[in-house]
């Protein structure tokens, strides 16, 4: 057991053992808080006891205990991006920082921000957009510019924050434009490879945007692109969901699932949810990776399961949202692999635990 495991488990302990008991037994008026040294020995008590409630109800009691520590690991993700932040408000940690600059770190502390209302992730995430970073926007790659108006766009959502809003425009106009003019075979390119360059990243990122500025003419014209390029039935044979299993597509993102992602996200139900079913019909098991051959590959799993719990959204499939777990579970069981060892996180993949793990707050 790692020693993020035993925190969550202390931290979570109460929460998981009313879930676990719920059915069967009652809860002392007075019952003491377990501590540090008992925490671990009590929560192994508990696991039969969901077990059982599981046999008897169908209750899934691994998305049950995911939950209940759901909270714990987010503190525990932050924690990296914290460091950084305050590190580079100080200008004290260019190590800390991509050739994304500051913006994954800052999307990540702001997205904290909106599940826990803690507003010491607020304060960082102002720390850590300088405006250095912002005035040199147009030399950022196409995914460092997405981030940033990822970024612009939590902001304006979470907090009303509109301090970054004209340049997101800028960078919107941008991405827009480098999406909807690509040729056929750069088109294709963007879209099956797992890289810097993925064009649904772009695509949801652009949709959010449009959506937070009820933008019905980029909404329309968003929506087109999709029909024509995104569901196009070249793209369907390009780019299966078999292609994400595939070992040599191993990147940071799953292309295929992530254009599920982003279909899902910009097409109405009633046109997107039939094109899922013949995308999912043809899909093989997808495993969480335990070993990361390459720093990016660090931040697969927590890419797949955003994508696959807006596929749970879509379908109401527990499956898939089983396998949201299981992806969300083995990054972190990497994450904390890495800090026994003493390691540090990278703010990087610290910022993907933390969309991985936000899609569910609402559950």
């Amino acid at each position: 057991m790692t020693r993020w495991t035993q925190t969550t488990l202390a931290m979570s302990f109460a929460v998981t053992a009313l879930a676990g008991c719920a059915g069967t037994a009652k809860v002392a008026p007075t019952a003491p808080a377990p501590t540090a040294e008992t925490a671990e020995i009590q929560a192994v008590v508990i696991e039969p006891t969901v077990a059982a409630v599981k046999a008897q109800s169908g209750i899934d009691a691994a998305w049950l205990a995911f939950r209940d520590q759901r909270d714990a690991r987010l503190t525990q993700v932050g924690e990296p991006l914290l460091a950084c932040a305050n590190a580079s408000a100080k200008e004290q940690g260019p190590e800390c920082v991509t050739r994304r600059e500051t913006f994954e770190v800052a999307y990540g502390l702001s997205t904290l921000y909106r599940v826990t209302h803690d507003p010491t992730y607020l304060d960082a995430a102002d720390a850590s957009i300088t405006s250095k970073a912002v005035s040199r926007l147009d030399r950022l790659s196409v995914y460092g510019q997405s981030y940033f108006l990822a970024l612009a766009t939590e902001r304006e959502t979470t907090k009303r924050r509109t301090d970054l809003h004209a340049a997101a425009g800028d960078v919107a106009a941008s991405l827009e434009t480098w999406l909807s003019e690509a040729d056929d075979y750069s088109f294709a390119q963007r879209t099956m490879f797992g890289n810097e360059e993925n064009a649904a990243v772009v695509l949801e990122r652009l949709w959010d945007w449009a959506e937070l500025n009820a933008d019905d003419e980029l909404r329309g014209r968003l929506r087109t692109l999709t029909e024509t390029r995104f569901v196009a039935k070249d793209m369907d044979s390009w780019c299966p969901q078999t292609v994400d299993g595939e070992p040599e597509n191993f990147e940071f993102l799953p292309p295929c699932l992530q254009r599920a992602s982003a279909v899902l996200s910009v097409l109405p139900a009633e046109r997107s949810n039939p094109w899922l079913d013949t995308f999912l019909s043809q899909q093989t098991e997808l495993e969480p990776l335990t070993l990361s051959r390459l720093a990016t590959h660090e931040a697969l799993n927590f890419s797949r399961a955003v994508a696959l719990w807006r596929v749970y959204e879509a379908t109401a499939d527990v499956r898939y949202r089983s396998k949201y777990v299981q992806h969300v579970e083995a990054g972190l069981d990497r994450m904390a692999q890495r800090t026994d060892a003493g390691e540090t996180i990278d703010p990087w993949h610290a910022a993907y635990a933390v969309q991985a793990l936000a899609m569910s707050t609402e559950i």
